[in-house]
Protein backbone atom coordinates (compact mmCIF):
# COMPACT_ATOMS: atom_id res chain seq x y z
CA UNK A 1 0.00 0.00 0.00
CA UNK A 2 2.86 2.18 0.55
CA UNK A 3 3.71 2.32 -2.87
CA UNK A 4 0.18 3.11 -3.94
CA UNK A 5 0.01 6.26 -2.22
CA UNK A 6 3.56 6.97 -3.27
CA UNK A 7 2.74 7.02 -6.47
CA UNK A 8 -0.01 9.09 -6.12
CA UNK A 9 1.95 12.50 -4.65
CA UNK A 10 4.71 11.59 -7.07
CA UNK A 11 2.00 12.10 -10.04
CA UNK A 12 -0.05 14.57 -8.69
CA UNK A 13 1.62 17.94 -9.16
CA UNK A 14 -0.70 19.96 -6.12
CA UNK A 15 1.12 23.10 -6.34
CA UNK A 16 1.49 23.36 -2.91
CA UNK A 17 3.50 25.21 -0.59
CA UNK A 18 6.46 23.24 1.16
CA UNK A 19 6.80 25.70 4.26
CA UNK A 20 5.67 25.11 7.32
CA UNK A 21 2.60 25.96 8.44
CA UNK A 22 2.89 26.12 12.26
CA UNK A 23 4.42 28.26 14.98
CA UNK A 24 6.26 28.27 18.08
CA UNK A 25 3.26 27.15 20.64
CA UNK A 26 1.20 25.24 18.20
CA UNK A 27 0.44 21.43 18.93
CA UNK A 28 0.77 19.29 16.29
CA UNK A 29 0.61 15.19 16.21
CA UNK A 30 2.56 12.50 15.10
CA UNK A 31 1.38 10.25 12.02
CA UNK A 32 4.42 8.10 11.48
CA UNK A 33 2.25 4.81 11.41
CA UNK A 34 5.19 2.95 13.26
CA UNK A 35 6.08 5.86 15.51
CA UNK A 36 8.41 8.98 14.78
CA UNK A 37 12.30 8.65 16.23
CA UNK A 38 13.19 11.99 18.42
CA UNK A 39 16.65 12.79 17.88
CA UNK A 40 18.74 15.37 19.88
CA UNK A 41 20.28 16.83 16.67
CA UNK A 42 18.57 18.00 13.29
CA UNK A 43 19.44 15.20 11.43
CA UNK A 44 18.48 11.83 10.37
CA UNK A 45 21.86 10.26 11.61
CA UNK A 46 21.13 11.98 15.16
CA UNK A 47 21.38 9.59 18.42
CA UNK A 48 17.77 8.72 19.53
CA UNK A 49 16.53 9.65 22.46
CA UNK A 50 12.92 8.79 22.03
CA UNK A 51 10.48 7.30 20.02
CA UNK A 52 7.05 9.17 19.78
CA UNK A 53 3.84 7.19 19.47
CA UNK A 54 1.47 7.72 16.55
CA UNK A 55 -1.33 10.20 17.74
CA UNK A 56 0.69 11.24 20.17
CA UNK A 57 0.86 15.48 20.49
CA UNK A 58 4.10 17.36 20.19
CA UNK A 59 4.72 21.17 20.83
CA UNK A 60 6.97 23.19 18.52
CA UNK A 61 9.62 24.94 20.69
CA UNK A 62 11.75 26.38 18.21
CA UNK A 63 11.64 27.65 14.12
CA UNK A 64 13.68 29.86 13.49
CA UNK A 65 16.60 27.64 12.38
CA UNK A 66 14.73 25.08 10.53
CA UNK A 67 16.89 22.29 8.69
CA UNK A 68 15.88 21.55 5.05
CA UNK A 69 15.78 17.64 4.28
CA UNK A 70 13.58 15.48 2.09
CA UNK A 71 13.06 11.82 3.41
CA UNK A 72 10.33 8.95 2.11
CA UNK A 73 9.71 11.97 -1.07
CA UNK A 74 9.08 14.60 1.55
CA UNK A 75 10.64 18.12 1.34
CA UNK A 76 10.03 19.16 4.45
CA UNK A 77 12.24 20.49 7.70
CA UNK A 78 14.22 19.36 10.82
CA UNK A 79 12.15 21.30 13.48
CA UNK A 80 12.94 21.27 17.38
CA UNK A 81 9.66 19.91 19.50
CA UNK A 82 8.61 18.83 22.75
CA UNK A 83 6.55 15.59 23.65
CA UNK A 84 3.54 16.49 25.59
CA UNK A 85 3.43 13.22 27.45
CA UNK A 86 7.24 12.48 28.38
CA UNK A 87 7.98 16.39 28.40
CA UNK A 88 11.43 15.68 26.58
CA UNK A 89 12.80 17.81 23.63
CA UNK A 90 14.31 17.01 20.17
CA UNK A 91 13.90 17.07 16.93
CA UNK A 92 11.68 15.65 14.41
CA UNK A 93 11.17 15.72 10.32
CA UNK A 94 8.32 17.39 9.82
CA UNK A 95 6.56 15.30 7.36
CA UNK A 96 5.86 12.78 10.24
CA UNK A 97 3.93 16.01 12.31
CA UNK A 98 0.66 17.12 11.17
CA UNK A 99 -1.73 19.77 12.52
CA UNK A 100 -4.79 17.10 11.75
CA UNK A 101 -5.34 14.62 14.84
CA UNK A 102 -5.07 10.71 14.13
CA UNK A 103 -8.35 9.04 14.96
CA UNK A 104 -7.56 5.82 16.48
CA UNK A 105 -11.40 3.89 15.95
CA UNK A 106 -13.60 3.82 14.02
CA UNK A 107 -17.51 3.20 15.01
CA UNK A 108 -18.30 2.71 10.92
CA UNK A 109 -15.97 -0.99 11.22
CA UNK A 110 -17.83 -1.77 14.09
CA UNK A 111 -20.42 -5.06 13.72
CA UNK A 112 -19.56 -5.81 9.80
CA UNK A 113 -18.30 -9.56 9.17
CA UNK A 114 -16.34 -9.82 6.13
CA UNK A 115 -18.14 -12.53 4.30
CA UNK A 116 -21.78 -10.83 4.48
CA UNK A 117 -20.02 -7.88 2.50
CA UNK A 118 -20.91 -7.56 -1.57
CA UNK A 119 -18.68 -5.63 -4.04
CA UNK A 120 -21.22 -2.87 -4.43
CA UNK A 121 -22.01 -2.55 -0.56
CA UNK A 122 -17.69 -2.63 0.03
CA UNK A 123 -16.92 1.01 -1.41
CA UNK A 124 -19.80 2.25 0.77
CA UNK A 125 -17.69 1.74 3.99
CA UNK A 126 -15.11 3.70 2.96
CA UNK A 127 -17.14 7.14 2.72
CA UNK A 128 -18.63 6.41 6.16
CA UNK A 129 -14.80 6.16 7.69
CA UNK A 130 -14.06 9.81 5.86
CA UNK A 131 -17.68 11.05 7.53
CA UNK A 132 -16.72 9.72 10.65
CA UNK A 133 -13.22 11.50 11.29
CA UNK A 134 -14.33 14.49 9.44
CA UNK A 135 -17.03 15.20 12.45
CA UNK A 136 -14.89 13.58 14.73
CA UNK A 137 -11.91 15.91 14.78
CA UNK A 138 -13.20 19.20 13.23
CA UNK A 139 -15.68 21.42 14.77
CA UNK A 140 -18.71 23.40 13.07
CA UNK A 141 -18.20 26.34 11.89
CA UNK A 142 -20.09 28.51 10.13
CA UNK A 143 -22.56 27.63 7.45
CA UNK A 144 -24.19 24.10 6.78
CA UNK A 145 -26.68 23.64 3.95
CA UNK A 146 -28.51 20.77 2.34
CA UNK A 147 -30.47 20.28 -0.50
CA UNK A 148 -32.30 16.87 -1.65
CA UNK A 149 -34.48 17.28 -4.96
CA UNK A 150 -36.59 14.30 -3.39
CA UNK A 151 -36.63 11.98 -5.83
CA UNK A 152 -36.12 8.13 -6.02
CA UNK A 153 -34.17 6.09 -8.27
CA UNK A 154 -32.41 7.51 -11.26
CA UNK A 155 -32.35 11.37 -11.38
CA UNK A 156 -32.26 11.70 -7.62
CA UNK A 157 -29.56 14.14 -6.02
CA UNK A 158 -28.54 15.71 -2.45
CA UNK A 159 -26.06 17.35 -0.37
CA UNK A 160 -25.02 18.35 2.27
CA UNK A 161 -21.64 20.98 3.36
CA UNK A 162 -20.96 21.66 6.27
CA UNK A 163 -18.10 24.71 7.17
CA UNK A 164 -15.56 23.56 10.09
CA UNK A 165 -13.16 24.94 11.67
CA UNK A 166 -9.69 24.96 10.47
CA UNK A 167 -11.25 26.69 7.06
CA UNK A 168 -11.72 22.93 6.51
CA UNK A 169 -15.55 22.34 4.44
CA UNK A 170 -17.10 18.64 4.89
CA UNK A 171 -19.22 17.53 1.77
CA UNK A 172 -21.71 14.94 1.08
CA UNK A 173 -23.21 14.13 -1.92
CA UNK A 174 -25.03 10.82 -3.65
CA UNK A 175 -27.37 10.30 -6.70
CA UNK A 176 -28.23 7.54 -8.58
CA UNK A 177 -24.39 6.72 -9.51
CA UNK A 178 -23.15 6.89 -6.33
CA UNK A 179 -22.91 8.48 -2.95
CA UNK A 180 -19.44 9.91 -1.57
CA UNK A 181 -17.80 12.12 1.42
CA UNK A 182 -15.52 15.23 1.01
CA UNK A 183 -12.89 16.39 3.37
CA UNK A 184 -11.77 20.08 1.94
CA UNK A 185 -8.36 21.33 3.88
CA UNK A 186 -6.96 24.81 3.25
CA UNK A 187 -2.98 24.87 3.09
CA UNK A 188 -2.58 21.23 3.66
CA UNK A 189 1.19 20.38 3.37
CA UNK A 190 1.22 17.43 1.06
CA UNK A 191 2.91 15.09 3.75
CA UNK A 192 -0.50 16.18 5.91
CA UNK A 193 -2.77 15.00 3.27
CA UNK A 194 -0.82 11.48 2.85
CA UNK A 195 -0.73 10.16 6.22
CA UNK A 196 -4.51 11.32 7.13
CA UNK A 197 -5.68 9.13 4.16
CA UNK A 198 -2.79 6.49 5.12
CA UNK A 199 -3.87 6.74 8.98
CA UNK A 200 -7.90 6.17 8.34
CA UNK A 201 -7.34 2.83 5.41
CA UNK A 202 -4.81 1.55 8.11
CA UNK A 203 -8.09 0.52 10.36
CA UNK A 204 -9.89 -1.40 7.41
CA UNK A 205 -9.47 -5.05 8.38
CA UNK A 206 -7.76 -6.96 5.54
CA UNK A 207 -10.67 -9.39 5.36
CA UNK A 208 -12.96 -7.01 4.00
CA UNK A 209 -10.37 -4.94 1.25
CA UNK A 210 -7.31 -5.34 0.89
CA UNK A 211 -5.03 -2.01 -0.22
CA UNK A 212 -2.55 -3.03 -2.20
CA UNK A 213 -0.53 -3.28 -5.86
CA UNK A 214 -2.72 -6.23 -6.68
CA UNK A 215 -6.13 -4.65 -6.08
CA UNK A 216 -5.60 -0.91 -6.93
CA UNK A 217 -4.47 0.86 -9.90
CA UNK A 218 -3.86 4.56 -9.71
CA UNK A 219 -5.32 6.92 -12.42
CA UNK A 220 -4.89 11.15 -12.96
CA UNK A 221 -7.84 12.84 -15.11
CA UNK A 222 -9.45 15.97 -14.86
CA UNK A 223 -6.97 17.37 -12.45
CA UNK A 224 -7.65 14.64 -9.65
CA UNK A 225 -6.33 11.46 -9.19
CA UNK A 226 -8.12 8.12 -8.82
CA UNK A 227 -7.24 5.30 -6.09
CA UNK A 228 -9.53 2.76 -8.50
CA UNK A 229 -10.37 -0.91 -6.84
CA UNK A 230 -12.19 -2.84 -9.34
CA UNK A 231 -13.37 -2.26 -12.99
CA UNK A 232 -15.98 0.96 -12.00
CA UNK A 233 -15.34 1.85 -8.82
CA UNK A 234 -13.24 5.01 -7.64
CA UNK A 235 -12.36 4.32 -3.64
CA UNK A 236 -10.24 7.69 -3.14
CA UNK A 237 -10.43 10.46 -5.11
CA UNK A 238 -7.46 13.31 -4.21
CA UNK A 239 -8.33 16.75 -5.91
CA UNK A 240 -6.45 19.87 -6.32
CA UNK A 241 -8.81 23.07 -6.31
CA UNK A 242 -6.43 25.95 -6.64
CA UNK A 243 -5.34 28.40 -3.93
CA UNK A 244 -3.64 25.91 -1.79
CA UNK A 245 -7.16 23.97 -1.31
CA UNK A 246 -6.99 20.09 -1.89
CA UNK A 247 -9.67 17.48 -0.90
CA UNK A 248 -10.33 14.16 -0.31
CA UNK A 249 -12.64 12.20 -1.81
CA UNK A 250 -14.10 8.78 -0.45
CA UNK A 251 -16.85 7.99 -3.24
CA UNK A 252 -19.02 4.37 -3.80
CA UNK A 253 -20.01 3.90 -6.80
CA UNK A 254 -22.95 2.14 -7.28
CA UNK A 255 -22.37 0.94 -10.90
Amino acid sequence: MKLIFSVIFTIFNFNLVFAQHYMIGDTLYVVALSGLKLREAADSNGPVNNVLKNGEQVVIKETDQLVEDNIEGFNGHWVKIQSLSSSIEGYVFDAFISRYPVLNKYESIQGYIADNWKDHDLYGFLPKMLEEYTLKIFNPEGCHVSYSNGSDGEGNYSIEIIQLNHKAKFIKQGDSEGSGTELELTNPRISEVYYLIKNIVKFIPQEILTLDEDTMKVEREYGQVYVKVGEYSFVIRIAYKGNNVVSIIFFNACC
